[in-house]
């Protein structure tokens, strides 16, 4: 994605037109190739291109500069790619025909492309008919052809920087081959991609500026999508003799029509070979994406096709995407808790199965299964039979054995086998286990279709199993750097992700961001506008190229920077001891007001403590359940013996199926430990006695004033309400 120049009003965008839904597809894309060959049409594809694909912005990147990115008369990338392999069935023709010739063509184009996605669609309202939707069993999406939408309009799972900077740890294995194969190694090649995408946004930037001098008719961006070695050479600050055979590997063969294109989902050559050579030494680049993405994508296909190093190429794929998988994970939980390659032996000496990715956490796990799977041509054409296929390679079998590894792990006795040999140990028992599924390349409706094709079954313990490829991975281990952030997103994405039609994982991460992934039961089904990532774009955007702009977006990780509740939530992140994490996770999920109060009572018992030495403590009621807090400099056995019977008196009260509880160490705050205790509740007589003069709860607001009593004897129950003698309690 280029996010430099700003859109102008050199093409006008077209409302869409009425168009004939039931025209054969095969005679719009007819109409579209007609076009395409059309004298110049090269430059309203470099209109499109500018006006589409780049955005500008003031001081910093922000979400207005960024909003025309997400409107519906926006022609996304693959749109455009259908554009320029059309017009590469035909010799390059760089004539300019005149600005109203380019505006004409521009029209048409969006009119055929907008009646394509009529037609595509189309085939999946054709085969409703009342009696099918009447149908609780039924379901529209279930077979490949109406998939045939979603797969090509469902835009992009990476972001452009991911594309460059991973294909090195995708290829470094193989850099012998590809210097002995293609005259460089891939972390030229990497250079080489990014010195291009350099200089097209420069270039296309002072292009725009010259047209100032330019008659109207003669306005034109092509030349700014032009480049030569020497130019890239130069911003590289590499040799032309290591920069010609990278962006030749990259080049369409003068001699290629692109021949195979013949339907909008036939292989198009100009996406695996995005530049075009326009003589003179020039290539012409429209797209820089596709680029990166033939960068990444491109090196598999040729080591695919030398049989003598193939079997070594699919290897080391398998290699880096669980290797990725790995480095994402240690950067939110570190070395120590996240492991790779771990067997599950059973008590025989037979191997019950293997996880890629294992992460230790608490008394939480992540059980990550990686596969280097990917959709295949003819799955993307609407073949039913190869669509389900590829889904069961890529995804299913790997769901299957996550959720076999997570159920082991949930097991008395699991023994866990690490890659070196050595035992796991489990120093804490396993009560909950998050599955992942990861693919390592792009994967078109990778959501859409686990929400349609995936098989498992639930267990407890076991949450759903989350779909992701390793784009998004990064994007998510990038963001919930905190180990607590993390597993709460998990949580509530196994709690009402199934309720939230989302196009991709990214959108269901920044709306998470923004609003904290909470839904109320009101809501049934809820879909996601892409325009949800926005923020979390621009943060991503500003920490790995480095554009001036808000780092880290607005929401659940800005507004209550600072309080006492959060920073407790790193306290916790460093010390995961099961019972202050449980706690740490229902913080993650209060509301703001709530967590705000909590913060309150947290600051005002601990500057009491500090400053009369005494125990204070205060209770916060939140829905069905709650938390108590206390702030003492008690010995520990007294301390956990206060707690607990303070939070079973107020558990009880409030007739909650949980309650929290946490000490403070007075002055500095430090949590000393927690406690949680889960489960129903029942009537008890001795509790009925012991809370019937326990004074009713209320919220804790700022300045809230010291507790309101009379003279209490030694032996009366402590007005605290922990049920214990004031003698014991507060008298101390």
């Amino acid at each position: 994605m280029a996010y430099r120049h700003k859109k102008t009003g050199m093409l006008k965008p077209q409302q869409p037109k009425k168009a004939d839904p039931t025209r054969d597809e095969g005679l719009v894309f007819a109409d579209l190739a007609a076009l395409c060959a059309s004298p110049g049409f090269a430059h309203t594809i470099a209109a499109f291109c500018f006006r589409d694909n780049m955005m500008g912005f003031g001081d910093k990147l922000s979400s207005e500069a960024m909003a025309h990115m997400f409107t519906q008369t926006r022609l996304i990338r693959t749109e455009i790619s259908t554009l320029i392999g059309l017009m590469a069935r035909h010799p390059l023709d760089l004539t300019h025909p005149g600005a109203t010739c380019v505006q004409e063509y521009s029209d048409r184009a969006e009119a055929l492309l907008h009646e394509l996605h009529l037609g595509m669609s189309g085939k999946w309202f054709a085969g409703l008919t009342a009696e099918k939707v009447a149908d609780p069993n039924f379901n529209p999406f279930a077979n490949a052809e109406t998939l045939r939408e979603p797969i090509f309009y469902s835009g992009e799972s990476a972001y452009s920087f991911q594309y460059r900077d991973l294909a090195i740890p995708k290829y470094q294995a193989d850099d012998d081959w590809l210097r002995a194969t293609k005259g460089f190694d891939i972390a030229t090649a990497r250079r080489v991609v990014e010195a291009v995408g350099k200089i097209q946004a420069r270039k296309v930037f002072d292009q725009l500026k010259g047209l100032r001098g330019v008659e109207p008719a003669e306005w034109t961006l092509l030349p700014g999508f032009l480049l030569t070695d020497v130019e890239v050479a130069a911003e590289a600050r590499l040799p032309e003799g290591a920069v010609a055979p990278v962006l030749q590997a990259f080049a369409l063969p003068p001699d290629d029509r692109n021949p195979t294109f013949q339907s909008v989902q036939d292989y198009n050559s100009t996406n695996a070979a995005p530049l075009l050579p326009a003589g003179s030494g020039q290539y012409l680049l429209f797209q820089h994406y596709s680029l990166v993405e033939a960068l990444y994508e491109g090196p598999f296909y040729w080591m695919g096709s030398d049989k003598a190093y193939q079997n070594t190429a699919f290897s080391n794929r398998g290699d880096f995407t669980e290797t990725v998988a790995r480095d994402f994970m240690r950067r939110v939980f570190g070395q120590a808790r996240v492991h790779t390659n771990v067997l599950l032996p059973t008590r025989k000496g037979a191997t019950r199965g293997e996880i890629d990715v294992l992460v230790l956490f608490g008394d939480q796990a992540i059980v990550i299964q990686a596969k280097a799977k990917r959709l295949t041509l003819e799955a993307r054409k609407g073949n039913d039979q190869v669509l389900k296929d590829d889904f069961n390679k890529a995804i299913q079998d790997a769901c299957d054995q996550a959720a076999d590894c997570s159920a082991a792990l949930l097991e008395p006795g699991c023994s866990l086998v690490g890659a070196d040999g050595t035992d796991i140990a489990l120093n804490t028992k396993i009560t909950r286990v998050f599955p992942i599924c990861l693919v390592a390349d792009h994967y078109p409706a990778l959501n859409f279709q686990a929400r349609q094709f995936l098989k498992f079954e639930t267990a407890a313990g076991v949450a759903s199993p989350l779909i992701s490829d390793v784009f998004a991975l990064d994007v998510m281990t990038e963001m919930l750097s905190s180990p607590l952030r993390f597993f709460s997103y998990l949580i509530l994405r196994d709690r009402f992700a199934s309720k939230m039609l989302f196009t991709h994982e990214i959108n269901l991460l920044g709306y998470h961001l923004k609003n904290n992934l909470w839904l109320s039961d009101e809501h049934h089904l809820v879909a996601l506008h892409d325009d949800f990532a926005i923020d979390l774009d621009i943060a991503m955007i500003v920490r790995r190229e480095g554009q001036p702009g808000e780092r880290t977006p607005p929401g659940i990780l800005t507004r209550l920077k600072g309080l006492s509740a959060e920073r407790l939530l790193a306290w916790i992140d460093a010390n995961p001891d099961p019972a202050t994490m449980a706690f740490g996770l229902f913080l993650l999920e209060v509301d703001e007001d709530t967590f705000r109060q909590i913060s309150l009572a947290i600051d005002r018992i601990v500057a009491l403590a500090a400053n009369d030495g005494m125990h204070h403590d205060a209770t916060v009621a939140v829905g069905g359940g709650g938390v108590t807090l206390h702030a003492n400099a008690l010995p520990d056995m007294e301390a956990r013996e206060k707690l607990g019977a303070h939070c079973r008196l107020r558990k009880y009260t409030q007739r909650a199926e949980v309650w929290f509880g946490v000490v403070f160490r007075p002055a500095s705050g430090v949590l000393r430990f927690g406690m949680t205790i889960n489960e129903p509740w029942k009537q008890d007589a001795d509790m009925d006695r012991i809370s019937a003069g326990l004074p009713v709860g209320r919220r804790v607001t700022k300045g809230l004033p010291p507790f309101s009593r009379g003279k209490i004897g030694r032996n009366d129950l402590c007005p605290c309400g922990s049920g214990i003698k004031f003698k014991k309690c507060h008298l101390r």
